[in-house]
């Protein structure tokens, strides 16, 4: 129904990619769940599910891209030499 909707989308994080999903997978229930005409409530669970799978996508290069994102930054901190090694 319309204020479950409303609760819900209070409930999620719309910044992120794994919150965009969230909210896509609470869509889909809600479509599956609708008595609406069952060929209007496919083509909308597959549009639905073909935006979550591209927030998927999306969140999965996002991890992988922060965990690349710290190995650059801990080997460059490995390279640096200790400042103290430097002063007179």
């Amino acid at each position: 129904s319309m204020g479950q909707m409303a609760t819900i989308n209070d409930e999620l994080d719309l910044e992120t990619a794994q919150g965009i999903s969230k909210a896509l997978a609470a869509i889909m229930r809600e479509l599956v769940a609708t008595e609406a005409d069952p060929f209007v409530r496919a083509r909308g669970v597959a549009y639905v599910a073909q935006t979550a799978l591209k927030a998927i996508e999306v969140g999965n290069l996002e991890t992988e891209l922060q965990e690349l994102r710290q190995l650059v930054e801990d080997q460059a901190a490995a390279a640096e030499p200790p400042l103290g090694r430097w002063r007179s």
